[in-house]
């Protein structure tokens, strides 16, 4: 019976890594598809070029919006990961 508890606190234990991971790696991916996004828009001057001034509202406000979520799961992911490797 002992043993039998300590799977499973060895089970919901490993779920903390795994899930940080997640969301680390979630967020890593929204920073390099804002990032690329600005890339693209660039042209050779460095200049970001857009089709009208409410594109360039609009994708300003969308990036930093991404930037901000995309902070936050990197660091939750952190936190959720760190703390399943403490809980050990």
């Amino acid at each position: 019976m002992v043993e039998a508890k300590s799977q499973s606190q060895r089970k919901r234990l490993t779920k903390y890594p795994i899930g940080g991971g997640v969301c680390i790696a979630m967020g890593l991916t929204l920073v390099y598809w804002v990032r690329r996004r600005k890339f693209n828009r660039t042209n050779e001057h460095g200049v970001q070029i857009f089709p009208s001034f409410v594109r360039r509202v609009l994708a300003r406000g969308l990036e930093i919006v991404l930037a901000l979520v995309a902070l936050v799961l990197v660091l939750v992911g952190l936190w959720i990961a760190f703390a399943g490797i403490y809980l050990r």
